[in-house]
């Protein structure tokens, strides 16, 4: 019996003893994972704060304004997309991630879609200039295009031969479609001709580079050698991939050759198959009804000059095929509906020309027009007296079209400054009213985060070493666990607080940016209409405009202040200020020295145990060595940032004054070209009314001729049946003598 309960009592003392083993073993196991997960942890700070932190929006905040901007640009508001971008590259709030380089590209697009194209080629070439960059090869594409837009030929054929020729940027489709027009729109024909046939089919750049040698074929006369190119982008195997606008214009190019070969009739073919897209519909109709007049098919062109009438009654080709179309009733010998038609032209055009004449001598007539063409584009210009149609013919005018673009290009640099000094104070904005906790605050979260969840492996190390060796924890253990666990509940709640905190900024935020793209809209359109009005425009009142801005721009003090006096909850602060306590770090210290002496050599997981404390030693001293160089890193980039900020405000004040004295030339000249292109029109008009007054003349001649041979006629008729008559009265009395 004695021998039975002894067996028992070692059978159960065995068993205990091999549960103990594995849930140590489990224990270990979790440990591990967690020591390496912390490891991991350290590791991903450590790189955050070498490439100087992630600037002063941290994480999820600044992926948040990325994907805000992103979408701003997506939806056209480009203004705000810019500004945005503009804070996240500026303040380094993606440094160290993938995002970097995309909001570093997509600020150089946003301000080339805005038509801010100094600032935007700056952008570019720092891009460009950084070998490694992954849009590198996209951002000499776009130099390329804007050096030969602008007529930079000296940038462009730098560029080109460093980058393309030597073989740096890799000629696709696309690369090679923007060299070659490139070259096209300088002059270059031969080296625009060899890089355009070097774009292969399937994609939608080989419509447009067929399209291009098509041009240069009819510029070089060799109109059989246009028309082939200009079909290849309407073949069907091709036209899948082309845009639907490069199908239209080759269709239009087709026509227009087969119309110079004298193919009339395969022309107008030709051009029934344009769409009714309306920037291409009205130049079907109108050389429609041409090609018909080469036909002499006067009823086809009618048609065609009454169906231009009735989808464009206000186009600036209206004027012309008024009179054409009196012109084709004389000749199908409608003479009363070609009278008709010239009498039309007369009234509709005398008073016409009279009032062109007066404006012609009013030079500030002309400073208005500009001013409101230049402010308001074609569809909103107006003048008193003159017909929409007029209006189109006027703006079509090569004097007020060379004034409306030499304007544009000084608006463009207004704008350019705008949105330069919408860029300084957005950046102002990110550095004095933050939306979140900085990355450097994150950081410091993160770091007594980790710091405390090391002191929790340690002590769960430490009792399941002492759980393994059935020898008691002792109250420091316990003491310590119940700091640590209290410090990890405290941690825990601040992070709770925290996302709460960083939900309630962000919606804030939104509000503010969109207040903020508000006010830069106002500003932009006040500042239009106050150049219009020095310009001489009137009936434009800015106090409504200002008005509104001063509400938008108080909205936007109200959302800032909401934003900065959102503070951060005090339990995040006091996690981050209050770090790990030194007294219980050095306590947890102390056992684990003590743990380590009374282990022995042959202690069987003694091993493995030391290999997890010297990994938790490692990630505690990467930690420590952290937190004392994050307040270094964050002064450091900082002042980096101020700087920067300080030199960006430099520049744009100079670029202020630049532009200023610029703007004031451009108002003097506009407004003369603007005169000269009244007096143009004055004389088309002019013009018009003396072939009507031709016509008119013609057809009543016409008229008249054909009433007067009608007369002749009967008179003839007349003589003949009275000569008739006489020769049988001679006859009855020649019988009746007999």
């Amino acid at each position: 019996m004695r021998l039975l309960v002894r067996w028992v009592a070692a059978g159960w003392v065995a068993a205990v003893a091999l549960d103990a083993r594995a849930g140590v073993d489990a224990d270990l196991s979790e440990i591990d994972a967690n020591v390496a997960s912390l490891a991991r942890t350290s590791g991903d700070l450590d790189r955050r704060l070498a490439s100087a932190g992630r600037g002063f929006l941290a994480g999820d905040a600044a992926v948040l304004r990325f994907e805000d901007c992103v979408f701003a640009d997506m939806i056209g508001e480009h203004q705000r997309a810019a500004e945005g971008f503009f804070a996240l590259v500026s303040s380094g709030a993606l440094d160290g991630t993938p995002l970097q380089a995309d909001a570093e590209f997509s600020f150089a697009e946003s301000l080339r879609a805005m038509g801010n194209l100094e600032t935007a080629e700056s952008r570019y070439l720092l891009i460009a200039e950084s070998p490694n960059h992954p849009f590198r090869s996209e951002s000499v594409r776009r130099l390329l295009e804007l050096y030969a837009d602008s007529g930079r030929s000296d940038a462009f054929y730098r560029w080109f031969e460093s980058e393309i020729l030597r073989g740096k940027v890799a000629a696709n489709p696309k690369i090679q479609y923007a060299v070659g027009r490139s070259f096209y729109r300088q002059g270059d024909m031969g080296k625009a001709k060899a890089y355009l046939d070097e774009v292969p089919p399937g994609n939608a750049w080989f419509g447009r580079a067929r399209y291009l040698l098509g041009s240069i074929a009819v510029r070089a006369k060799d109109l059989d050698s246009a028309l082939v190119h200009f079909r290849e982008v309407l073949d069907e195997t091709h036209a899948a991939t082309a845009d639907a606008a490069v199908v239209d214009y080759a269709r239009l190019a087709e026509a227009r050759v087969l119309y110079e070969k004298g193919e009339f009739l395969d022309a107008a073919v030709v051009y029934s198959l344009v769409s009714r897209a309306e920037d291409r519909f009205a130049d079907r109709l109108y050389e429609t009804v041409w090609t018909f007049v080469q036909l002499e098919d006067w009823d086809a062109a009618l048609r065609s000059v009454e169906m231009f009438a009735l989808a464009f009654p206000e186009h600036a080709y209206t004027a012309q095929l008024r009179l054409l179309s009196a012109h084709l009733l004389v000749a199908r010998k409608d003479h009363d509906g070609a009278a008709e038609g010239y009498e039309r032209v007369r009234r509709d055009y005398e008073p016409l020309r009279t009032r062109l004449g007066e404006l012609a001598r009013e030079p500030q007539r002309a400073a208005e027009f500009y001013g409101r063409a230049l402010t308001f584009g074609a569809e909103e210009a107006e003048l008193e007296g003159v017909p929409t149609y007029a209006v189109a013919m006027l703006l079509a005018e090569d004097e007020v079209q060379r004034a409306v673009d030499n304007g544009q290009e000084v608006a463009n640099e207004l704008a350019d400054v705008a949105v330069s000094e919408s860029l300084v104070r957005e950046l102002r904005l990110v550095l004095d009213h933050r939306a979140g906790l900085t990355s450097f605050e994150q950081m410091r979260f993160e770091l007594v985060e980790a710091q405390t969840m090391a002191l929790a492996e340690r002590l769960r190390l430490l009792g399941a070493e002492a759980e393994f060796r059935r020898t008691p924890r002792g109250p420091s253990w316990e003491s310590a666990s119940i700091q640590v666990k209290a410090t990890l509940d405290r941690i825990s709640a601040a992070r709770r607080d925290l996302e709460a905190y960083e939900r309630s900024v962000g919606e804030l935020q939104i509000r503010a940016n969109e207040l903020s793209s508000d006010v830069a809209s106002l500003e932009s359109d006040l500042a239009t209409v106050r150049v219009a009005t020095q310009m001489g425009a009137t009936g434009l009142d800015p106090s409504t405009i200002e008005q509104e801005l001063a509400r938008a721009q108080a909205a936007l003090l109200v959302a800032e202040g909401a934003v900065g006096s959102n503070a951060i909850p005090s339990s995040v602060l006091a996690v981050m200020n209050a770090g790990v306590d030194p007294e219980l770090d050095r306590a947890v210290d102390g056992l684990v020295a003590d743990a380590a002496r009374a282990r022995t050599a042959t202690d069987p997981e003694g091993k493995r145990i030391d290999g997890f404390h010297n990994a938790l030693d490692q990630t505690e001293a990467r930690l420590q060595a952290m937190a004392g160089n994050i307040g270094n890193v964050e002064s450091s980039k900082l002042s980096l940032v101020r700087a920067q900020l300080e030199r960006e405000a430099a520049d744009v004040l100079v670029q202020r004054n630049d532009v200023a004295r610029l703007e004031s030339r451009s108002r003097t000249v506009g407004a003369a070209l603007t005169l000269e292109g009244f007096k143009s029109l004055e004389a088309f008009f002019e013009d018009a009314l003396l072939r009507a007054d031709t016509g008119l003349v013609d057809v009543r001649w016409s008229q008249l001729m054909t009433t007067q041979e009608a007369i002749e006629g009967a008179l003839k008729q007349r003589n003949e049946l009275v000569a008739d008559l006489e020769r049988r009265f001679q006859l009855i009395r020649t019988r009746a003598t007999e």
